[in-house]
């Protein structure tokens, strides 16, 4: 996850104190990269945040203690990617219960969404309906 140079405990800070641009590689302990691409993945990003700067500063890799993005983009992977090929492999009732109500909660959320103002929150990551998602 590539954070938009937050001010969060474990951001990195550049000159005058100012928030840099980093990378969220763990949640809690959590690994948000796969070991064999992770890496790979880093370096790119590295290498699209120098195309598109005229000073880039280097890409810091950090843990964060409180991370809804990290929590979306695995949940978003998993439930959206992971899952349907996992389904069309093999029928699994369990797993296709879990990603209909996925894909429930995600249409009450956007529809939530659409209601409000893009800079104002749904609301926050422990409440509903961005936490009845995750726990889906």
């Amino acid at each position: 996850v590539v954070d938009r140079m937050t001010r969060g405990s474990a951001a990195p800070k550049g000159k005058a104190g100012k928030p840099l641009r980093h990378v969220v590689t763990k949640y809690k302990g959590v690994s948000l990269l796969d070991g064999c691409c992770g890496e790979e993945l880093l370096r790119l990003l590295e290498q699209s945040i120098s195309s598109c700067s005229s000073s880039p500063e280097p890409l810091k890799g950090i843990e964060s203690p409180n991370c809804a993005d990290a929590l979306e983009l695995r949940g978003r992977w998993d439930a959206e990617i992971l899952a349907p090929m996992l389904l069309k492999k093999e029928p699994d009732e369990k797993l296709h219960a879990a990603v209909a109500d996925y894909m429930k909660r995600t249409t009450e959320l956007r529809h939530a969404m659409d209601r409000i103002p893009a800079e104002s929150r749904v609301s926050s990551m422990n409440s509903n309906p961005r936490m009845a998602r995750y726990q889906s």
